[in-house]
């Protein structure tokens, strides 16, 4: 939250994520989005079979803008202590 405040732009991956070819960031930012989150297989089940889609934790970029950081503090006073899953509180926000 710190660099988005700061102005810096944030791209979050796992580190098992592959790359298989450069993208350039700024073409995340060409686009006008503000959160861009990768799709996630089924997890977690009661979310995919609700919404028949979740997104991941383990992929996300974020622009440091005032509607990211509102959408962060969602998601951080969702989290209900320092181990919360990522994906479960993404989820559940969105």
């Amino acid at each position: 939250m710190d660099m988005l405040k700061n102005g810096t732009h944030v791209l979050v991956t796992d580190i098992d994520n592959i790359f298989n070819r450069y993208v350039p960031l700024h073409g995340f930012l060409e686009e006008g989005f503000d959160v861009y989150h990768a799709y996630e297989m089924k997890f977690p089940k009661h979310f995919y079979f609700r919404n028949r889609f979740v997104v991941c934790g383990g992929h996300s970029f974020f622009r440091a803008s005032p509607e990211t950081m509102r959408y962060m503090e969602f998601v951080l006073n969702d989290c209900d202590s320092d181990k919360c899953n990522d994906q479960l509180v993404l989820n559940r926000v969105l």
